[in-house]
């Protein structure tokens, strides 16, 4: 006689706080969850799925990972402006130079940044003639690419108030998404392209930088994680990165919320 298979629902929230929270690297993307209770799916347990319902990020990843400098010259003499590890607007760039101008006592409008959003490149507007800005040195590679120059110096200028356009589109959206990944699925999950990474979500950028973002998809989608029937599971491990698999710096709060369907006899 054939017993009836009786369809279970078991929901987790999970957080990268709190005691039971290990971050596993120095970014703390990649962090381990170390349980209590162990998840438990019945051996004989079928169609063993998970999916997403729910994850809350923040929009703080940094766009500049490591300290730049932007180098200029009024004439001989060079001027070095540090920019900080931080998730930089176009605004945000030009209150940083204008904070330094002020602080060297400066012209205020000596050095001005503005867009073409046609285009989408960024434009220096240098005040002087015989001005030049460097991004040759190896402290403003990263600096470059997202304001969209060139490894070139820019000038020297000619004309007052002369505008030097970006070579290429400016690149201040360094993520487009978070990829979530999870140790609950020991491969496969979302395939991304070719390759399958143990994704169990991925989180568009909805919100502006610095704001929270609420994912909550209308049509979660149900992973097969048939390798949990049978196994009491003590750790869950999670890796956030971004659409390129590359690991991000996660320093603000994040949380999901995961539902796990199986179906099982009564006894199991």
């Amino acid at each position: 006689m054939d017993v009836k298979l009786l369809n279970y629902e078991r929901s987790f929230l999970f957080t990268n706080s709190g005691s039971a929270y290990r971050p596993d690297n120095t970014t703390k993307n990649r962090f381990t969850i170390i349980l209590s209770r162990p998840i438990s799916i019945p051996p004989f347990a079928k169609n063993v799925m998970i999916k997403c319902l729910y994850a809350s990020i923040w929009n703080t990843s940094p766009n500049i990972t490591i300290n730049q400098e932007l180098h200029f010259f009024r004439g001989a003499i060079e001027y070095v402006i540090p920019i900080s590890v931080g998730l930089y607007s176009l605004s945000d760039m030009i209150d940083t130079i204008a904070r330094f101008l002020a602080e060297q006592s400066l012209p205020d409008d000596l050095i001005t940044l503005t867009a073409n959003y046609a285009t989408q490149r960024v434009i220096f507007v240098l005040k002087e003639v015989n001005m030049r800005i460097d991004f040759t040195d190896d402290n403003s590679q990263l600096l470059r690419v997202i304001l969209g120059f060139d490894n070139r110096m820019v000038g020297p200028t000619t004309l007052v108030f002369q505008q030097e356009s970006g070579d290429e589109p400016a690149a201040f959206n360094q993520l487009n998404s978070f990829h979530v990944g999870t140790s609950l699925l020991n491969g496969g999950g979302i395939r991304i392209n070719d390759g399958e990474f143990s994704t169990v979500a991925i989180i568009p950028v909805t919100a502006a930088p610095g704001s929270q973002i609420l994912f909550t998809p209308i049509n979660a989608i149900s992973l097969a994680c048939d390798s949990l029937a049978g196994n009491l599971v003590n750790n869950v491990s999670f890796w956030i990165t971004d659409e390129k698999q590359r690991d991000i710096i996660i320093n603000e709060p994040f949380e999901i919320s995961l539902t796990i369907t199986f179906l099982a006899r009564p006894q199991d």
